[in-house]
């Protein structure tokens, strides 16, 4: 086996600083020559074509990657050639700024495009999912592939889904004899995030206060950065409202807003105990609570992948719930335990 198959990461990145040390070389000789502009331009076509086609060739055809990720390497591309080229020779560079907007728009078009296409595949072979940003994930994994760049923009996409349409939508399933347990009223969970809310909106208006006397340009940032996170919050909270736990004749759709998602059968479920400190202590715990400390937990006769954002994933035998209603919850699990294989017991 070549070291192209076995590193394609390694070659692309010698290649690729081979290339850049290469640019950045002819560029200290730009004063020096009688026509800097026409090799300031050669400079920018070799970096902005050749290291984007370089990443397509030696990593996204022979990894399957989705043809969208040569997008954010041209991106990166741009701002080392703003590095690279001395000053007086980037007029090119800031008339590629300004077709920026024109092309994110094309970008964002063509991803709906595809997204929408994928989740109308879905549909058609009758796939249907107990929530809605598991439906949206599973669009953009077909769309684009399973990668940490699928789940990053996934987590973004539900985030504004909850956010801005959260405060129109219901939970509602098709799931037979579905069972849902909401988790948002409990520990104070609401209480907690307005009191949050407060904050970061308090702190917003303080610094703007502070920081526009000193530099107006970095008091705008700071106060885009506690919007996004007052959107961040809002729709964790709306989150955890339109995903409740759903109880069906085989499994636990196990979901804690946007951190942590589960489905366990209930076959593998060996027993249903209140939450103790000695419980929560032992190896293999994991809490899955919104907010505060689990009620009950679940004990597995073999560990569940638990799913968070980022592509976080970890191994779980002993799960931690927090539910409004846990002794509903766990009468309706032990019964459905029985219901699903007569040996289990409590």
């Amino acid at each position: 086996m070549t070291v192209l198959q076995r590193h394609p990461f390694a070659v692309f990145l010698v290649i690729g600083s081979g290339m850049l040390a290469l640019e950045t070389w002819i560029a200290t000789l730009l004063p020096t020559l009688e026509r800097p502009d026409i090799v300031a331009f050669a400079i920018t076509g070799d970096v902005l074509l050749g290291l984007p086609v370089l990443y397509y060739f030696l990593m996204a055809r022979r990894n399957h990657f989705p043809i969208l990720t040569v997008v954010p390497v041209t991106i990166v591309a741009y701002f080392l050639l703003r590095l690279i080229l001395p000053p007086g020779h980037r007029s090119h560079l800031e008339l590629l700024a300004l077709a920026a907007p024109a092309v994110e728009v094309v970008l964002v078009v063509a991803l709906f495009h595809r997204v929408r296409a994928a989740v109308k595949s879905i549909r058609q072979r009758g796939g249907q999912e107990v929530y809605a940003a598991d439906a949206l994930r599973k669009a953009l994994e077909e769309s684009l592939g399973r990668h940490i760049a699928t789940s990053l923009l996934a987590a973004e996409l539900s985030l504004i889904y909850f956010a801005v349409a959260g405060w129109f939508k219901q939970f509602s399933t098709d799931q037979p004899g579905a069972l849902t347990f909401a988790y948002y009223g409990r520990n104070a969970f609401g209480v907690a995030i307005g009191a949050l809310l407060g904050l970061v909106l308090v702190e917003a208006a303080l610094l703007q206060v502070v920081l526009h006397q000193w530099n107006p340009a970095i008091a705008w940032i700071a106060l885009g950065v506690h919007l996004y996170l007052v959107f961040w919050i809002i729709g964790y909270y709306q989150s955890a409202r339109l995903q409740p736990l759903v109880l069906t004749t085989k499994r636990l759709h196990l979901r804690s807003g946007l951190f942590w998602r589960a489905e366990v059968p209930l076959r593998d479920i060996a027993a249903v105990e209140k939450a103790t400190i000695r419980v929560t202590e032992e190896n293999g715990y994991r809490n899955t609570a919104v907010f505060g400390e689990a009620d009950l937990v679940i004990r597995l006769t073999q560990p569940v992948m638990l799913y968070g954002l980022f592509g976080i994933s970890k191994q779980a035998s002993i799960i931690g719930l927090a539910v409004d209603s846990p002794e509903a919850l766990r009468l309706a699990l032990v019964a459905r335990m029985q219901w699903d294989n007569p040996e289990n017991s409590q």
